[in-house]
């Protein structure tokens, strides 16, 4: 409730500004981009512990992995950077924030050891084998680290888990394998926007960048989990995560239905055009 106050003393403010300067003629759009959902902390659900040493320490044992061949293995800048040269835009992005929140972070939310690197972000996770010059499908990651993904969705301090394959994204969830797709929703299956979720999660899981496995504590056994110290979180698929809005001037139209940003792009490009013609 405090929040809505807040936004709705901005959007009053910024009102009164647009009306001292009625000769400039601005237009006023507010997008909400998603929506937030309540959480609890990981760290309470697992005494103080933090997921991406949970992941290593616990669930990573070096005696159990296939293949590792001993020893310390290439470091996140090798690993990750190695996918970084064919990486699109996004993609990019998405790394420069790796490497300004986390890799110059005394105290960053991430953990390497034996040639693994798991990073908190969140309400997801990611872990990286950083041996793989390319990214791992959901086979390769079994046979590297058997039972993995089964496990963590059984845990208590997760929801669901996702990982590549030649037919699209595999979900684990609540200790089984899903194939997701129109036949095997998962955990979305009954949901009304099941359809934009498997295809942002589609979308997600083609990123080279993304972690070999993507952990998610949305749907957790207990209520959704951040794996970071926040009590509402934005950046899962939950259904209330999935609530938008765009406030826009009432003699101005969107493209409908609107489900996805990209779509506005082509609409504020006209918009900008259309203003420098006037």
């Amino acid at each position: 409730m405090r929040a809505l106050r807040r936004v709705d003393r901005a959007i009053h403010q910024l009102w009164r500004v647009v009306r001292r300067v009625p000769e400039h003629r601005y237009d006023v759009y507010i997008l909400a981009d998603h929506g937030k959902a309540p959480c609890r902390s990981f760290r309470d659900i697992a005494g103080g512990r933090r997921l991406e040493r949970w992941i290593v320490e616990h669930l990573v044992e070096p005696s159990t992995v296939a293949g590792t061949g001993g020893g310390r293995r290439s470091g996140l800048l090798r690993g990750i950077g190695a996918r970084r040269r064919e990486s699109p835009g996004p993609v990019q992005h998405f790394l420069n924030y790796l490497d300004e929140d986390f890799l110059r972070n005394r105290d960053p939310e991430a953990y390497k050891r034996d040639g693994f690197r798991a990073i908190a972000a969140g309400l997801n996770a990611f872990l990286y084998v950083l041996d793989a010059p390319e990214p791992l499908d959901a086979d390769a990651l079994e046979r590297r680290l058997p039972g993995l993904a089964e496990e963590l969705s059984r845990s208590a301090g997760a929801g669901f888990g996702l990982a590549r394959s030649a037919d699209g994204p595999v979900c684990f969830w609540r200790g089984k394998r899903h194939q997701l797709g129109d036949d095997d929703p998962g955990p979305f299956a009954g949901r009304p926007d099941a359809g934009v979720v498997l295809d942002g999660i589609a979308e997600l899981m083609a990123m080279p960048s993304i972690g070999d496995l993507v952990i998610y504590g949305i749907d957790a056994p207990g209520g959704h989990v951040s794996f970071i110290p926040e009590r509402g979180a934005h950046a899962g698929p939950s259904p209330e995560e999935m609530q938008t809005f765009v406030l826009r001037p009432p003699h101005v139209s969107v493209p409908l239905p609107l489900r996805h940003p990209v779509q506005l792009y082509e609409h504020f490009i006209r918009y900008g055009r259309a203003d420098g013609d006037g």
